[in-house]
């Protein structure tokens, strides 16, 4: 999935900062072995959430990745629900003669249920 253009004012300069990002992921699976997917309408609202809030370049894919996370493994549909790996990649910069600057960030979070032997 891609998003453009998402506006959000930088919280040190008080300037519009955009941020253009890429997140794929592979999903996780329920009690019953179906995937559980990241709703992409709840994803968008998410999204635009920041529209116009103060919020750091670096913390808007961290805040992504906890919203499809958390989406999934609120829904209680077991251990496997949560996404087993996602990968966000964005760049950030101050749109026309700002900040001669931007951030590229890339996260990548992947998990694995394990069984713990106790002794």
């Amino acid at each position: 999935m891609k998003f453009e253009g998402l506006s959000s004012i930088c919280p040190f300069t008080g300037r519009k900062d955009q941020t253009n990002f890429e997140l794929s992921y592979i999903p996780g699976r329920s009690f019953n072995g179906t995937l559980v997917r990241t709703d992409p309408e709840n994803l968008q609202s998410a999204v635009a959430s920041f529209e116009n809030k103060k919020v750091s370049m670096e913390v808007i894919p961290i805040e992504i990745l906890k919203y499809c996370v958390e989406g999934c493994v609120s829904r209680r549909q077991g251990r496997y629900a949560a996404p087993d790996e996602v990968e966000i990649t964005s760049l950030s910069f101050e749109p026309g003669e700002g900040k001669d600057w931007g951030i590229r960030t890339s996260l990548k979070f992947e998990r694995e249920v394990l069984r713990i032997e106790h002794k």
